[in-house]
């Protein structure tokens, strides 16, 4: 939701409000996913 909200009230360009929250939605999941994962990689080769 905070991801979705900032991305909304961040969109100063000509899309719709709903497109920058959409858009900041998916890179944030993206960036967590990825941090996620490198982390669980090197968790098990350092466990």
């Amino acid at each position: 939701m905070a991801l979705f909200a900032d991305g909304a009230t961040v969109s100063v360009t000509t899309r719709a409000w709903w497109y920058g929250g959409i858009r900041q939605l998916v890179l944030g999941g993206v960036a967590a996913a990825l941090t996620y994962l490198i982390g669980d990689l090197v968790g098990e080769s350092l466990g």
